[in-house]
C-alpha cells in the first residue's frame, strides 16, 4: 500500500524503439515510487515491443502497461488513448524520444500536494541532442524570471494563463504534470482543427479556475533530432492556419469569463525578460487585431514596453517603440524583415 498518490506517465510511441528505451528508463530511475506507466504504440514496425518486454521484466515494483495498435491512428488520438487507460491521481505525457530527471515526478507532486487549487505543475526542460551530454544547452519551459538558486516557484491563476497563452506555451511535455481528472475533462479539447496548439488549450483548460506552479527547476531533456526538425518544418503552413482557429477559441473562453482574465496580466508581463516580451511582440504580428483578447493583450503589451523604455531607454527599447506602430499596419513580410534588422 502506497502512501504517495499514485502517478502515470503516458508515453506514446512509434518507431523509435532506439529513443523509447531511455525514455521508460528514466521513469524507472524516479525517486518516486507509486508510478505506473501506460505505453500507447500506434503500431510501429520496428523492435519496440521486444525493447518494452525486456524493461517489463527487470521494471521492479513499477508496473509498464504495453498497448500495440492493429493499425495507426491519428497522433492525437495515441496520445489520448495512454490517459483513458489511466487512473491515477496525477498524469504527465512523456514522449517517446525525451526523458524527465530522476526527481522530476516527486517535486511535481509535492508541489501539487502543497498549494491549494494547484492542477497543473510545469517545470524548464533542458534542449539537447543527446541525453548524456550537458553542455551549452537552451532551456525550455515558462518565460518568467525565476531565482533557480532559491528554489523559486511562480504560482498563477488558471484565469491569467488565457492572454498569456495568446504569445506563447506555457509548459511543454515532458516536464508538465496535471491533476488527472481535470486533464481528462480538458483533453476534449484537443482537436484535429488545431492539435498543433493542443498543449496551449489543454493547459488553459486544466487550469481554469485553478492555479498552475510553474518551477525553477530543470525536469527532464527535450531532445532535438532531424526528424523532429524535418516535421517542424513542414507544418509551417498549417501552423498558421491552425493559429487563428485557436486565437478565436481563446477568445471566446475570455468573452465567457470576462475581464477578471486580464487581472493580473500586466502585473506578470513585468516579470518576463524583456527579449522574450520582444519576441512575442513581433511573432503576434501575424495575428495581429484577430480579435478582442489578442488587442487588449497587445494593447497592455505596448504600455508594459513604453514603461519600460522609461526606466531603461536602450536603442534596442527605443527603436522597438518607434516601429510598434508602423508594425501593426504592415504586411507580414515587412515585421519580418524589421525583425530581423533588430536582431542584427
Amino acid at each position: 500500500m502506497h502512501p504517495e498518490p499514485k502517478v502515470a506517465i503516458g508515453i506514446p510511441t512509434f518507431n523509435r524503439a532506439y529513443l523509447l528505451k531511455e525514455a521508460i528508463v528514466s521513469v524507472l530511475s524516479q525517486s518516486y515510487q507509486n508510478i505506473e506507466i501506460i505505453i500507447s504504440d500506434n503500431n510501429s514496425t520496428d523492435n519496440t515491443e521486444e525493447v518494452v518486454k525486456e524493461l517489463q521484466d527487470r521494471s521492479g515494483n513499477v508496473i509498464i502497461q504495453y498497448h500495440k495498435h492493429d493499425t495507426a491512428i491519428p497522433v492525437v488520438e495515441n496520445w489520448l488513448s495512454t490517459l483513458e487507460k489511466a487512473d491515477s491521481v496525477y498524469f504527465g505525457w512523456l514522449q517517446d524520444d525525451d526523458i524527465i530527471a530522476p526527481d522530476f515526478v516527486k517535486t511535481a507532486v509535492d508541489s501539487l500536494e502543497t498549494v491549494d487549487e494547484a492542477t497543473v505543475y510545469c517545470s524548464y526542460a533542458q534542449y539537447a541532442k543527446k541525453s548524456e551530454i550537458s553542455g551549452n544547452m537552451a532551456i525550455w519551459g515558462n518565460p518568467f524570471q525565476l531565482n533557480w538558486i532559491k528554489g523559486e516557484k511562480k504560482v498563477l491563476s488558471g484565469h491569467t494563463v488565457i492572454p498569456l497563452s495568446v504569445f506563447d506555451v506555457l509548459g511543454y511535455s515532458p516536464v508538465a504534470m496535471f491533476d488527472r481528472k481535470r486533464l481528462k475533462d480538458s483533453s476534449k479539447y484537443i482537436t484535429k482543427d488545431y492539435w498543433l496548439f493542443s498543449e496551449r488549450m489543454v493547459m488553459i483548460q486544466a487550469s481554469l479556475g485553478n492555479k498552475l506552479i510553474f518551477d525553477s527547476k530543470i525536469g527532464g531533456l527535450y531532445r532535438s533530432h532531424s526528424e523532429q526538425r524535418s516535421f517542424i518544418n513542414s507544418q509551417k503552413k498549417e501552423l498558421e492556419r491552425q493559429k487563428i482557429i485557436f486565437l478565436d477559441d481563446l477568445n471566446k473562453i475570455y468573452l465567457d469569463i470576462g475581464e477578471a482574465v486580464f487581472e493580473k496580466f500586466e502585473q506578470h508581463l513585468g516579470e518576463i525578460e524583456l527579449s522574450k516580451k520582444v519576441k512575442w511582440r513581433i511573432n503576434s504580428i501575424k495575428i495581429r487585431n484577430a480579435n478582442a483578447l489578442c488587442e487588449k493583450a497587445f494593447s497592455i503589451l505596448n504600455e508594459n514596453l513604453k514603461k519600460e523604455k522609461k526606466s531603461n531607454p536602450t536603442y534596442f527599447l527605443k527603436l522597438r517603440i518607434e516601429k510598434i506602430k508602423k508594425l501593426l499596419k504592415a504586411p507580414y513580410h515587412y515585421a519580418v524583415s524589421t525583425y530581423i534588422r533588430i536582431k542584427k
